[in-house]
């Protein structure tokens, strides 16, 4: 939704080495040429360290971000 993208970029305001560009035809925010945070149909996807990654999914936030199966 406009209202998801217009969450994400203000999210993304007043970090000035973060690069701002589309994959999978939505915004994907990247540093040091990484992809750290996106959107995905209706979903906001941030890149964490595989403990983070695994105490959040642990809480039951969230899940692994799969565009396509496989």
């Amino acid at each position: 939704s406009q209202e998801l993208v217009d969450q994400f970029y203000s999210a993304m305001e007043g970090h000035p080495k973060v690069k701002l560009r589309k994959m999978f035809g939505y915004p994907c925010a990247f540093l040091n040429g990484n992809m750290v945070a996106g959107l995905h149909e209706d979903n906001f996807a941030v890149r964490l360290e595989a403990k983070q990654r695994e105490e959040a999914l642990a809480k039951g936030v969230g899940s692994t971000f799969a565009p396509m199966k496989g």
